[in-house]
This record gives C-alpha cells, structure tokens and sequence, in this order.
C-alpha cells in the first residue's frame, strides 16, 4: 500500500484556485482602503460607525492607508511564496522526508 501523500492538488501555484480565492481577500482590503480615501463618510457608514464631522476625516484616511498597506503586504508574500513554490517543483515537495514512516503509526517523518 503507498501511503505517500501527493501535495500537488493543494500546492499554492499562479494556476490554482487556491491561489485566486487567496487572491481575493487582500484585492478587497485594498479595495476598502480606498474606498475610505476616497469617501470616507460613505465608508464609515457602511462600516457601521457613520462619521460626518470633517476633523474625523484624517482618522478614516490613516484606516484606508493601512487597509492599502495591508493588502499590499498580503499580496507580497502571496507571489512570492507562489513564485518560491513553483521554483522549487515537485522534487521538493515529494522527497523522502515527506514518507509515512510507519504505517500503523500514520506518522509523518
């Protein structure tokens, strides 16, 4: 019986959906960030904390600055890593260090 795992359905490639859906989160934190430049008041209402005053606008210009900052961060590592794994190819991820030591055990080596 070969208990060895293959990890090709659940690798983080450009091609995968794993990575689109991944892909989505940080597109969006972005997308909130400069929604909240852009329109603050209507930002923060549909955040659910409705702010009018204009001396509150800064406050809502530094979250989207941040909200931005993250997202780009996010979406650093995200092709990075992507472009890291696909470098490596499937030699790394099916060497013998990933075997079934035992397979009454079903511990990983």
């Amino acid at each position: 019986m070969n208990t060895t795992k293959s990890l090709d359905s659940s690798t983080l490639r450009k091609t995968s959906l794993l990575f689109w859906c991944t892909f989505v989160i940080p597109v969006a934190i972005i997308g909130i960030g400069i929604n909240f430049i852009l329109n603050p008041v209507g930002a923060s209402t549909a955040y659910g904390i409705p702010m009018h005053d204009p001396a509150t606008f800064p406050f809502m210009w530094i979250k989207g600055i941040r909200d931005i900052f993250s997202g780009l961060v996010v979406l650093t590592f995200l092709w990075v890593c992507a472009a890291h794994l696909y470098s490596l190819g499937n030699s790394a991820l099916h060497d013998d260090r990933c075997r079934v030591s035992s397979e009454k055990e079903g511990r990983l080596t």
